[in-house]
């Protein structure tokens, strides 16, 4: 007697291991999603402006508000007529600056009072563009010579084609002409 046959159940474990992976996957998403925003929230107090100028505005504020108010005005005034100063000689600057392209233009030259630098890169650029050249040279030479053999290959198979058609003419009962064979091999002979 055989031993009775079991009915085939359902594997729970599979069901039970792809709970699990698809667990860990969404776990795994959500611990990065939350490292990115403690990433970006660090970044966001790295952008924001340093303590130290902090600190010089809200003495600055900290002094007028404490009753230096006349102090302030003093050192506030003296920062106007220093810029007005700079003001001043900004604009004179300027009209010198006018003048001279104008003078320049007149006489067809842009004076330039910073001298151009020489370039660092200047030898291995020129060797660059001489290789290039070289290179690109080689490239023309082999095209050059495809064509050539192309044309070449081209002509010699269309006067093959044309032996060919002289060579397999049959007269009226069928037998080769014999004209256009001792025709061609006189002519490889002459050749």
């Amino acid at each position: 007697m055989s031993p009775p046959k079991r009915k085939k159940t359902f594997n729970n474990f599979l069901i039970n291991n792809k709970a699990q992976k698809i667990k860990k996957k969404f776990v795994h998403k959500v611990k990065t999603k939350k490292d990115f925003y403690k990433t970006l929230s660090k970044e966001k107090h790295e952008l924001e402006t340093p303590s130290f100028y902090k600190q010089i505005f809200s003495e600055k504020t900290a002094d007028i508000n404490e009753g230096d108010i006349n102090h302030a005005r003093h050192i506030s005034d003296n920062e106007d007529n220093l810029d007005k100063d700079k003001n001043d000689h900004h604009e004179e600057l300027i009209e010198y600056d006018r003048s001279s392209c104008e003078e320049s233009k007149k006489s067809g030259k842009i004076k330039s009072n910073h001298r151009s630098k020489p370039n660092p890169f200047h030898k291995t650029l020129k060797e660059r563009e001489y290789s290039q050249r070289e290179k690109q040279a080689k490239i023309e030479a082999i095209k050059q010579e495809k064509e050539i053999r192309i044309q070449n290959q081209k002509a010699y198979l269309a006067q093959r084609k044309i032996t060919k058609k002289k060579l397999l003419k049959r007269n009226s009962k069928g037998q080769p002409l014999m004209k256009a064979r001792i025709d061609h091999l006189l002519s490889k002979i002459t050749n």
